[in-house]
Formats: structure tokens, C-alpha cells, sequence
């Protein structure tokens, strides 16, 4: 059975999208969701890209939806492992 080893390239995107990703979880979990100031004013109203994000998390996470995902992605991967 052949091992799954991707290429210089595609380690590169790899790393970069998993940085990114990690780098903007923390953004949205300790700058907007536990802030109490920023729960505030969007509960107030206040309608920014901060507020839709902080909505969108708060209602996946409500709802297992990272967790189902993960478990799937990991269980496709285990199958078919490939870089997509």
C-alpha cells in the first residue's frame, strides 16, 4: 500500500491554509466570542463582519457541527487519503 506524501508545493499551501485557519480560530474565540464587550454590541445590534462571524461560530459549535465534520473529513481520509 502507497503512503500518502505530498509534494513540496502542496505542503507549502497545506501549512499556509493551516496557519491561517488556527490563526483566525483564536482571533474568533478569544477577541470576539469571550470578549463581553463585543457580545454585547452585537446583541445590541451592531451589524459587522465581526458580529456575522461571531453568529456563525456560536451556532455551529451550538449544533456539534466541527465535530461531525471533523469526524467525517477524518474517516474520508482514512479511506481515500489525498491532499483535497
Amino acid at each position: 500500500m502507497k503512503l500518502f506524501l505530498p509534494s513540496a508545493r502542496a505542503t507549502n499551501w497545506l501549512l499556509i491554509v493551516g496557519f491561517a485557519s488556527i490563526g483566525y480560530a483564536l482571533y474568533l474565540r478569544y477577541l470576539a466570542i469571550e470578549q463581553s464587550s463585543v457580545g454585547l454590541a452585537c446583541t445590541a445590534g451592531l451589524s459587522t463582519w465581526l458580529c456575522f462571524s461571531r453568529e456563525i461560530a456560536i451556532a455551529l459549535f451550538t449544533n456539534s457541527v466541527f465535530g461531525v465534520a471533523a469526524l467525517a473529513v477524518a474517516a474520508l481520509n482514512l479511506l481515500r487519503p489525498s491532499l483535497l
